[in-house]
C-alpha cells in the first residue's frame, strides 16, 4: 500500500473515532444531567405500552414507567416518536439517548444496543377475528399473517410453516388488515394482543409462539446510563410504583 493511501485511511479512521467519541459523550449520563433532559424514542402503536390517547397525548405503561425512572435520576424526558423499524438506527446514530417501545431483547439487537435490565416478560401470540373458523395453530398453513414491520411478531410469523407474512408499518395497521379481511391472522406481543382483544372482535388462537424479555435500549457501550436506569427501575419496583402501573394499564389485575 502506498504511503499516501495509508495516511488517508489512518486519517479517515481517526475522524470516525473522534466523531463517534463526541456523539457518545453527548449522551453520557453527565451530559444528559447537564442539559436537564433525556431524549427518548418510542413508537406509539403498542397499546398498552405506548399509544396516543383521544386527546392526542402520548401515554402508556412504558411512558409512565420511564417518566418514573427519570424522576428518580433527576432528569426530565423529551419524547421523540419514531417508526418502530427506525428505532435501532436512531440509537446507533445517537439521534436519541434511549428507546422504550416494548423492545424485545434478542442476540441480534444486543450487537447494536445496550440494554437495561428486563422490566417485563412478554411473548408472541396469534390473533384472529372472533368469528374466524380457525381453531388451531396447525391450521395456519396457506394463511396470511400480518405483523408490524421490524417487530418480533414479524420474525415469529416468518417461522410459521406455510404462512404468507405481510408487514405493514405498525401493529395498528396489522389489526386493521385483519378486521378488513386483508389478513387471516395477526402476530403480536401478548399485552398488545390483549389490549385489542379487550376492545372486542378478536380472540387469541392457541398458545404463545414464544417468550421474550422487554428492556430499555441505549447507545451501544453506554453502560453508565444503562446502570443508572437499572438502579431507578429497582427503586420503582421496590416502592410499589411498578405494580401500580401494571394495574393501571390492565397488564395485570388487582
Amino acid at each position: 500500500m502506498k504511503k499516501t493511501q495509508y495516511l488517508s485511511l489512518l486519517l479517515m479512521f481517526t475522524l470516525l473515532f473522534v466523531v463517534n467519541s463526541v456523539a457518545f459523550a453527548e449522551n453520557s449520563l453527565k451530559s444528559i444531567k447537564e442539559r436537564g433532559y433525556i431524549l427518548v424514542g418510542t413508537n406509539p402503536e403498542y397499546p398498552p405500552f405506548e399509544l396516543i390517547n383521544e386527546k392526542g397525548k402520548l401515554v402508556g405503561f412504558d411512558i409512565d414507567l420511564f417518566e418514573a425512572m427519570a424522576k428518580e435520576i433527576g432528569i426530565k424526558v423529551k419524547w421523540h416518536q419514531l417508526g418502530f423499524e427506525t428505532i435501532i438506527g436512531a440509537l446507533k446514530s445517537t439521534q436519541i439517548d434511549a428507546a422504550i417501545s416494548g423492545l424485545s431483547v434478542t442476540e441480534e439487537r444486543r450487537k447494536h444496543v445496550e440494554f437495561s435490565d428486563p422490566y417485563y416478560l412478554s411473548g408472541q401470540v396469534v390473533v384472529v377475528l372472533e368469528e374466524s373458523p380457525l381453531k388451531s395453530l396447525k391450521e395456519l398453513k396457506g394463511k396470511r399473517a400480518s405483523a408490524g414491520i421490524g417487530t418480533i411478531g414479524a420474525y415469529a410469523a416468518e417461522k410459521i410453516d406455510g404462512v404468507t407474512v405481510i408487514t405493514p408499518e405498525s401493529n395498528a395497521l396489522a389489526f386493521m388488515m385483519l378486521r378488513n379481511n386483508s389478513a387471516d391472522v395477526v402476530v403480536a406481543d401478548i399485552p398488545v394482543a390483549d389490549a385489542y382483544i379487550r376492545r372486542g372482535g378478536f380472540r387469541q388462537l392457541g398458545k404463545p409462539l414464544s417468550f421474550e424479555e422487554i428492556a430499555i435500549g441505549f447507545t451501544k457501550g453506554n453502560t453508565e446510563l444503562a446502570k443508572a436506569f437499572n438502579v431507578a427501575l429497582a427503586k420503582v419496583k421496590a416502592d410499589g410504583t411498578y405494580e401500580k402501573l401494571l394495574i393501571k394499564w390492565k397488564i395485570i389485575s388487582k
